[in-house]
């Protein structure tokens, strides 16, 4: 499925020159995150965070020209080629997490992020700023290695891991609701079996849900309506068991 220019701007709100530089570039070669894909901006929401991110730093403050600087940009893919790894090659997670470290070597401007980061994943539970309580949710955080290299200080970053936070977890809790029988079936990791049992657990994802829907509204008004719509369309078709 093709994801347009005009899709970004009219339905999520994102920044013009956003959206028109990540749907017309091209795939990067021999990443193993866009693997078989002929799209940047493909079809799902591994894709389609990305531009969303980049508006969301856009609109706290972060210049464009640095957001979207060539070297950077590049960094950014290499990251998800690491992470694509880890789904397709069977890179481990602390591999992964060292690869991160190499490929930011000698780029780094946010060290406040830097720091926070290495404390995080030598811990391996939230630590400070970083982390959410249910482990599932936290599966995208090595993402914010990139975003190191973008010169931004303490107080920016704290704000915009408030909205990372709400965007990635409103991505991957609807997918897990979704994936609740397939990743039982196969035994992966499924945020919705830490809220509880049945119905009480699918009820809490819908509040919590809301409540990212709500975050990512107050700083860009598109985007609550945008998951409410998405979330509506789940439930009415009896996915979400109430």
């Amino acid at each position: 499925m093709f994801t347009s220019v005009r899709f970004l701007t009219d339905q999520l709100a994102v920044d013009p020159d956003i959206a028109r530089f990540f749907v017309d570039r091209a795939v990067p070669q021999d990443n193993r995150y866009w693997k078989g894909r002929l799209l940047y901006v493909a079809q799902g929401n591994g894709f389609l965070f990305i531009p969303l991110v980049y508006d969301i730093l856009y609109r706290l403050g972060v210049p464009k020209q640095q957001l979207l600087e060539e070297a950077h940009v590049r960094l950014m893919e290499s990251v998800l080629d690491s992470a694509g790894k880890v789904e397709f090659d069977g890179l481990s997670g602390s591999a992964h997490v060292e690869a991160c470290r190499e490929i930011l070597e000698g780029s780094v401007r946010n060290h406040w992020l830097w720091e926070e980061l290495q404390e995080y994943f030598e811990a391996g539970a939230p630590v400070g700023a970083l982390g959410l309580p249910i482990p599932p949710l936290n599966r995208a955080d090595t993402f914010l290695f990139s975003l190191c290299n973008l010169d931004m200080d303490e107080t920016l970053a704290r704000s915009f891991l408030k909205y990372w936070y709400a965007l990635i977890s409103a991505f991957l809790l609807m997918d897990d609701v979704v994936d609740w029988d397939m990743d039982m079936e196969q035994g992966e990791e499924n945020a919705v079996r830490y809220l509880g049992e049945g119905k009480e657990a699918f009820s809490r994802a819908v509040d919590m849900l809301r409540e990212y829907f709500a975050t990512l509204e107050s700083l860009n008004p598109a985007l609550g309506p945008f998951f409410e719509r998405s979330l509506q369309k789940h439930m009415k078709s009896g996915i979400y068991r109430q």
